[in-house]
């Protein structure tokens, strides 16, 4: 489970920004005896504010994290990716420290970039009582404790590894050694999941792993078809069918001019054919969907003809219940776009479910819809849960709703659209009056 997450110096978050997934009530570094980590761990985060205000820079700070992790071994650019200090503070370190859970072990993560690469970066672990340093890393240099178990073969593997953006987490990873705190390297392989946000490849990418889960396993096409039932959308049926592209079915005849087209149409003739990557990976799968009317007379759907909410729909609740089953932390930007309000609420209520979320997943998104911060028709969020994101004269700042002195009997959603809390856009209507006469044709 994800406990804290902190960036500093990261994009519009120049003073440091603390995430923080702990109840309140949670004053140990430990859950004292009796109790669990999923008690004392909030599950939802929600993150509110105007465009433009930093919300999005929270969830793919993690995301980056992730997938710095998972391939900085071999991609340099990933945690380069991560090093976009404030535009006024470009000379000064990027930092980052994530605390989190596995195996009833905590970790303390953290990481400190500059223009060259790593500065630092130091694991700290606490099984019991006490923090027990793991590693430390001064530029390429890492020097593993006692604590760590390794061997010497191991440590020097590891240090072999390393280069100016090359995480230490990254070169463990690839060592795959038998240490017990290897584990906070594998925590990151699943205990978060790819971020989900509305760019074209990320859709695409997110998708294409969907339509495998489920065509590969008799169980998760269930799940789809289940899910798709669960929200209402007119779909009777689904089922995975495939689909050569127009350039790989022109190669075939290219290469084989004698042969029958083995995909059923007519040969033509083709002397020279031009053929890209994205053509290769775009051998289609895809979903086909079923719709019944009330006399059970039946029709078929492509993808590209089924409505956007359904599509909107599946590629959030697939993931959403993948992560229940894996405890993993789901980042999703905007999770309202294209859903009806209902589903959202649905969606987010996922993971507040003690038998639905059963093995500590987390959701943190960030979502206009200003009713989820409300009461009505019920409560979906506590105050602990609801995060602002403030962005003045181009520095961003995170807070939560518990900060405020809230009442029972307050409205909590008129409040916040009034700008008590503050993180809405203000707005300068007399723009609108400038805007109109200078499109006004002259006279």
């Amino acid at each position: 489970m994800l406990l804290t997450l902190s960036v500093k110096n990261f994009q519009s978050f120049y003073e440091e920004t603390v995430l923080d997934l702990q109840k309140r009530s949670f004053k140990t570094l430990r859950p004292r005896p009796g109790e669990s980590w999923n008690e004392n761990i909030e599950t939802r985060a929600a993150i509110f504010g105007a465009n433009a205000s930093g919300k999005t820079t929270i969830l793919k700070s993690l995301g980056l994290l992730r997938d710095a992790v998972l391939s900085s071994v071999t991609s340099d650019s990933s945690v380069e990716r991560m090093r976009v200090p404030h535009k006024l503070h470009t000379d000064e370190p990027t930092s980052f420290e994530v605390e989190y859970v596995t195996n009833d072990v905590r970790y303390l993560w953290a990481l400190h970039l500059d223009d060259d690469g790593v500065i630092s970066e130091t694991l700290k672990a606490n099984p019991e009582r006490n923090w027990r340093l793991i590693f430390s890393r001064n530029r390429d240099d890492v020097e593993f404790q006692p604590e760590a178990k390794l061997t010497r073969a191991i440590r020097e593997n590891v240090q072999g590894f390393l280069a100016p953006w090359t995480l230490t987490l990254s070169a463990w990873l690839r060592v795959q050694s038998s240490s017990n705190h290897i584990q906070a390297s594998r925590w990151w392989t699943n205990g978060v999941l790819p971020f989900i946000a509305g760019r074209e490849s990320e859709q695409y990418a997110r998708h294409s792993w969907l339509i495998e889960l489920a065509s590969q396993n008799t169980a998760w096409m269930e799940v789809l078809r289940a899910s798709l039932e669960f929200a209402d959308v007119g779909i009777s049926g689904v089922s995975i069918e495939e689909k050569a592209p127009e350039k790989i079915r022109q190669i075939h005849l290219l290469l084989h001019p004698d042969q029958p087209d083995l995909f059923g149409e007519e040969p033509e003739a083709y002397t020279e054919i031009r053929l890209k990557k994205e053509d290769v990976q775009d051998y289609l799968k895809y979903i086909e969907f079923k719709h019944s009317d009330a006399s059970g007379k039946q029709f078929d759907l492509q993808e590209s003809e089924e409505s956007l909410g359904t599509r909107a729909w599946i590629d959030l609740a697939i993931p959403a219940f993948y992560a229940l089953t894996q405890g993993s932390v789901l980042l999703i930007d905007e999770i309202d776009s294209s859903l009806h309000p209902v589903l959202v609420r649905e969606l987010i209520s996922f993971f507040n479910h003690a038998e639905l979320n059963k093995h500590g997943a987390q959701l943190i998104f960030s979502s206009h819809d200003s009713t989820l911060v409300g009461r009505h028709p019920s409560e979906v969020l506590t105050r602990s849960e609801i995060w602002f994101v403030e962005k003045t004269a181009t520095y961003s700042e995170l807070f939560s709703l518990d900060e405020f002195p809230v009442r029972d009997s307050h409205n909590i959603e008129k409040r916040y659209l009034q700008g008590n809390y503050g993180a809405i856009p203000i707005v300068n209507s007399a723009q609108v009056t400038k805007i109109l006469s200078l499109l006004a044709p002259s006279t």
